[in-house]
């Protein structure tokens, strides 16, 4: 089936509101008072409670790698190597049958290869109805509404009776000894790769994130929940593709909206702003940012900023920074990692920033 943008409809907004547990490997915490039981809301079940139908259970499966694949998934696309593994089940490369495939658009130059993401249903938290295509993953469901050069694309998508398929772009560069090259490959290994960016490459990395965040706050309405490293493919020229979806959810317009803040926290714990350690409630464009701003300071030094939730706290990371950075940047980084939420820069403000200019 192709996979075209169609318009978010109008419960969309309050369906992903709801404070779900996400899927993958990343952490979650539930932070609600003890006299408040945790509930789900109906509209997002999870698929233990989901029938499957006849059409699914008699799709015939082909293994792959140790696998079982949708053949339908197989008839489109020929499967290669493994590039990721997580909680939530496996992503391999693959490449399009240009005879067969769904992709619209679809150029041999300029699509060679693809991602083919398989979620396990027994792993999987949080679905969402699609007016198309059914109970399918939020993520699914997000990227099929949103477009922005610095966010993976979604191309086509399958399920059976024991996984989905998500079929996006393959984006990034292999990176080994400072230098890029073949399958998709995230942020973490280029930085690891050169030993740390210089303020220029972590200036371009930057930019493109906070675009990429800025079109999904302000136009969408929707934080990310789990940006880090690992989670942005880059090319061999630091262009970057924001990936990971499973955990991305509508935030509450105003800090007065208290009754619309998560009590559910999502992510990884060495990304966690002191909100989340502290087990407060949050509004999520905060904590987003301070995220980023851990991104940033990993880029610079080659290393995550905080070594465990007493440093996230306590700990000034602008001390000692100027041997590695120019006061400008320094500033951006303090102002991202602030401590207070309420006095934490904003996506607005960190684009205007002198040091991004």
């Amino acid at each position: 089936m192709s996979i075209v943008q169609p318009a978010i409809p109008r419960s969309f907004f309050q369906i992903l509101k709801q404070k779900t547990m996400s899927s993958g490997s990343a952490v979650s915490y539930d932070s609600s008072p003890a006299s408040t039981p945790r509930s789900y809301s109906p509209l997002i079940p999870t698929l233990a409670s989901l029938a499957i139908t006849q059409n699914e259970n008699k799709k015939a499966k082909i293994r792959h790698d140790g696998e079982i694949i949708c053949s339908e998934v197989l008839e489109k696309y020929s499967l290669k190597e493994k590039i990721g593994t997580g909680g939530f089940g496996v992503v391999y490369r693959a490449v399009p049958n240009y005879d067969n495939t769904s992709i619209p658009n679809v150029q041999r130059s300029n699509a060679e290869s693809v991602a083919i993401k398989i979620i396990h249903k027994k792993k999987m938290g949080r679905v969402i109805k699609d007016p198309e295509l059914g109970m399918i993953p939020v993520e699914a469901f997000i990227l099929r509404r949103i477009s922005h050069k610095n966010i993976i694309k979604m191309f086509d998508f399958f399920q059976d009776a024991k996984s989905f398929y998500i079929v996006t772009e393959l984006a990034g560069s292999k990176w080994e000894n400072g230098r890029s090259n073949c399958a998709s490959r995230d942020l973490f290994e280029a930085v690891d790769a050169a030993n740390g960016l210089c303020e220029d490459e972590c200036r371009h990395v930057l930019r493109q994130l906070l675009d990429a965040i800025a079109y999904l706050q302000l136009t969408c309405n929707l934080v990310h929940r789990d940006i880090k490293d690992e989670n942005i493919c880059v090319d061999a020229d630091l262009n970057i593709k924001l990936i990971d979806f499973g955990s991305v959810a509508r935030y509450a317009k105003s800090n007065e909206d208290k009754k619309d803040y998560f009590n559910v926290f999502h992510g990884t714990e060495s990304y966690f702003a002191p909100e989340h350690v502290r087990q407060e409630a949050y509004r999520g464009p905060e904590a987003e940012m301070w995220s980023i701003g851990c991104v940033l300071y990993t880029c610079l030094r080659n290393h995550q900023p905080f070594a465990d939730c007493q440093e996230i706290l306590h700990r000034d990371i602008t001390m000692g920074l100027d041997k590695y950075a120019s006061p400008l940047c320094i500033d951006l980084i303090g102002r991202m990692l602030h401590k207070d939420a309420s006095k934490r820069i904003t996506v607005q403000e960190a684009l205007k920033h002198p040091w991004l200019a």
